[in-house]
C-alpha cells in the first residue's frame, strides 16, 4: 500500500503543477481522477483495518468455531482489499501522462547562459518608471525587453518553462502503440516497416557514422495517421502564461 500511497502523492504533486501553470483544460479531468483514487485508497485502508480488527477478535474469542469464523471474515476482507489495490495500482500506472516534454529553465541553465556583466547597483525611479544599472563597462550588451522579463521571472513562484501538452493525455499515451499495431498489420513486421521508411524517406540524416531515415506516419499509412476517434494533438504551453 505504501507504493500506491507514494504514487498518489506524486500524482497530486503533478496536479498542483498543472493547476499552478494554468493548464485549465486538464485540471478538471485530473481532479476527477484523483478524487476517485483517494476514495479507493480510503476503501482499501478501511478493509485492512476491518480485517485487523477481526483477527484481534478471533484471537480473544473463547469459542473455536467463532474464532475460525472471524478469521475467515478477515481473510475475505484482505482478499477484497488485495483485488482493489491491484486494480488501483494498474489504473494509476495506465493513467500516467507521459507528455511530449519541453524546456525548463532551472538554476543550472540560468548559470550557463549568464552574461559576463558586473552590476554593482540598481536604482529604480517609480515616478518616471526609470531603472538605472551601475557597474563596470562591458563589451557585452543585452536586450532591455529580455532584462524586463528576467526581473518579472525573478518574483514568480515557480520556475519558468514551456512544453507541448497533449489535448487528450489518454489518447496521446496510446497513440504510439495504436500506430505500431496498424503498421505491423499492414507491412508485416519491423523489418518491412524499416524498408518502407527508407523507400519513401528523403535524404538521410547522417550522425556519428550512421544514416537515419525519417518518414511521417501520414506518408507510411494515411489511415493509421488520421484516426477520427483519437486526438493526439499537442498545444504549446508557457508558464507563466505571459511568456507567450
Amino acid at each position: 500500500m505504501a507504493a500506491v500511497r507514494a504514487s498518489l502523492d506524486e500524482a497530486e504533486r503533478q496536479a498542483r503543477k498543472v493547476r499552478d501553470a494554468g493548464h485549465s483544460a486538464q485540471v478538471s479531468a485530473i481532479d476527477g481522477r484523483l478524487a476517485g483514487w483517494r476514495e479507493q485508497v480510503r476503501l482499501v485502508e478501511q478493509l485492512r483495518d476491518n480485517a485487523k480488527a477481526k483477527r484481534a477478535e478471533a484471537k480473544d474469542a473463547s469459542n473455536p468455531a467463532m474464532a475460525a469464523f472471524l478469521r475467515s471474515q478477515a481473510d475475505a476482507q484482505d482478499s477484497t482489499a488485495d483485488q482493489l489495490q491491484r486494480r488501483l495500482s494498474a489504473d494509476m500506472t495506465a493513467a500516467a501522462v507521459h507528455q511530449p516534454g519541453g524546456i525548463k529553465f532551472n538554476n543550472q541553465n540560468a548559470e550557463g547562459a549568464a552574461l559576463a556583466l558586473d552590476v554593482t547597483a540598481v536604482e529604480f525611479d517609480p515616478t518616471h518608471g526609470r531603472l538605472t544599472l551601475v557597474g563596470s563597462k562591458s563589451s557585452q550588451g543585452f536586450d532591455l525587453d529580455v532584462f524586463a522579463d528576467v526581473l518579472r521571472l525573478a518574483v514568480e513562484k515557480h520556475e519558468p518553462f514551456f512544453s507541448l501538452n497533449p489535448r487528450s493525455p489518454e489518447d496521446w499515451d496510446t497513440e504510439g502503440a495504436r500506430i505500431a499495431r496498424a503498421l505491423n498489420q499492414r507491412f508485416g513486421g519491423s523489418r518491412e516497416i524499416a524498408e518502407r521508411i527508407r523507400a519513401v524517406a528523403g535524404p538521410p540524416i547522417h550522425h556519428k557514422g550512421v544514416d537515419y531515415y525519417y518518414a511521417p506516419v501520414s506518408l507510411l499509412d494515411p489511415a493509421a495517421a488520421a484516426d477520427p476517434g483519437q486526438d493526439a494533438h499537442q498545444d504549446l504551453v508557457f508558464s507563466p502564461d505571459w511568456l507567450r
